[in-house]
């Protein structure tokens, strides 16, 4: 899937399932909350994804969802 995205060069690490889902959404969503009501997961569980995608990422987030909207 990141291949077919031509992203997976900004990514140290491969992110996991959950970790992907949660950056796709946060394109249309920006709020931890929001973002959690829309999986039907915790807040908590959104902040954690995030900081594991910050880990795995070359490029800060905001940069990853730009990159994401072309």
């Amino acid at each position: 899937f990141l291949v077919y995205l031509k992203i997976n060069k900004f990514f140290y690490e491969m992110p996991t399932e959950a970790e992907l889902v949660v950056l796709i959404t946060k394109q249309f969503k920006s709020k931890v909350k929001d973002i959690a009501a829309h999986l039907y997961l915790s807040p908590r569980t959104i902040e954690t994804h995030l900081s594991r995608l910050r880990a795995k990422l070359k490029v800060e987030i905001n940069i990853m969802l730009e990159i994401l909207r072309r």
